[in-house]
């Protein structure tokens, strides 16, 4: 894992001025510098393993472009980034396990020692995303692996044809990137765990053919880019720029217009999948993860819900609520367990108080109004309901909008009350 820590002032920092390391309970010794590095340092930390710290003489990174589409940052945080943000230090952290998810968490943890009270913001190279302080302070509240949103990036390009929606880091780690061209606007917003099930499938094999995201939904063709760029109409290959958006890369493409004998013959049958143009249709599409990835998806819900309280009191004056998903056996033992929503009242350690509000299909036990406590071991996803859009547990970008836009929000609601 490698990252660049971005600092103010031409002159990155001196090892000595960095005292994030030693408050975080860093051990720093000095190392060999190479390809004429400022200076060098091992890293060694009781929990997250080791690392090596150095002090590139010159650093040749594109922060403008990715900053302009990155998606996971604040409009202030675009805007500090673009102006302060002109030196920097690189940061190399080996795998210590077999978990990229909880591997790149301790990346993080290093991350942020780093870059202390000064620094502007951390880069993760493979996943190309941007982790700024307020970013890793969300983040590293809680010790839940990260998710697969976060081990790669999304870029929203958009044109006068439409909008490139496109992910890079996925190939960086074996696996391929996914373009999908025109997409609806509640794919990055409400109906964003679509994208999610895209790249689940992918890192779970999935590099070409047909993928189901969606129950009910018509199947995703996942197309060579190249193969794309040859064989689907000027007005949708015109959307890509091919330029290192080619190699390990597949289009997002209706399954019926993937046909062999189409592309082998390079025929202009090859269309941008419409469902993901469209989007879901609530009550007709059921967004489908594996076993395993609805096993993390819940690893990560219930080891970050202690932020469910401290977020539900933070905004409170928003009108938000906190909802979250319990997993309960269902009577007949045939569809395993029923997850149902409830509203919080209360979170401690090991339970909740919340209030059922939607109704059961196999649990005769519990109806849609119920009151009572919980086991916090049910818990398989959570959500904070805000005027913005929802907090969950894969993504809290959406927490730093709110701080930052508070007075304008509580003014509005004002208004309407």
């Amino acid at each position: 894992m490698a990252g660049l820590a971005f600092f103010r002032g031409s002159l990155a920092p001196s090892l000595e001025g960095l005292e994030g390391l030693t408050s975080a309970g860093i051990d720093v010794q000095p190392a060999d510098t190479h390809n004429g590095e400022i200076w060098a340092a091992a890293l060694r930390h009781p929990t997250w393993g080791r690392a090596r710290l150095s002090a590139p003489r010159k650093v040749q990174f594109p922060l403008g472009d990715l900053v302009k589409f990155a998606s996971g940052l604040t409009d202030s945080e675009r805007v500090t980034i673009e102006h302060d943000a002109q030196s920097a230090l690189m940061l190399e952290v080996p795998s210590q396990t077999n978990d990229v998810l909880r591997d790149r968490k301790d990346f993080l943890r290093f991350m942020a020692a780093v870059l202390g009270r000064e620094g502007v913001t951390g880069v993760d190279l493979l996943a190309q995303t941007f982790w700024t302080p307020g970013r890793l302070s969300d983040e590293l509240q809680h010790s839940a692996p990260l998710d697969i949103i976060h081990i790669h990036v999304l870029h929203v390009v958009t044109q006068p044809g439409g909008t490139w929606l496109h992910s890079h880091g996925l190939a960086e780690i074996g696996y391929v990137d996914f373009d999908v061209l025109r997409p609806n606007e509640e794919l990055t917003a409400s109906q964003f765990d679509l994208l999610r099930s895209i790249a689940f499938h992918i890192v779970e094999g999935a590099s070409s053919g047909s993928i189901e995201p969606a129950v009910g939904a018509d199947p995703i063709a996942l197309v060579d880019a190249q193969t794309f760029m040859r064989s689907a109409a000027p007005s949708d290959t015109a959307l890509r720029d091919p330029a290192d958006h080619s190699d390990r890369r597949v289009v997002c493409c209706d399954s019926g217009s993937a046909g062999f004998i189409g592309r082998l013959f390079g025929t202009k049958d090859l269309r941008p999948a419409r469902l993901l143009s469209r989007g879901l249709t609530e009550g007709k599409h059921l967004i489908r993860f594996s076993d395993s990835a609805t096993d993390l998806t819940a690893t990560r819900a219930r080891e970050s819900l202690s932020l469910v309280e401290p977020l539900r009191t933070q905004f409170a004056e928003m009108k938000s609520t906190a909802l979250v998903k319990l997993g309960y056996p269902t009577d007949s033992g045939r569809s395993g367990r029923e997850h149902l929503w409830f509203e919080v009242h209360d979170v401690k350690n090991d339970h909740l108080d919340a209030t059922l509000v939607n109704d059961p299909f196999d649990i005769s036990s519990m109806k849609v109004g119920d009151r009572r406590h919980h086991a916090a071991e049910l818990v398989t996803d959570w959500a904070i309901m805000t005027p913005l859009g929802q907090l969950t547990p894969r993504s809290l970008e959406l927490a730093r909008k709110l701080r930052e836009l508070r007075p304008i929000i509580l003014e509005f609601l004002r208004k309407q009350a």
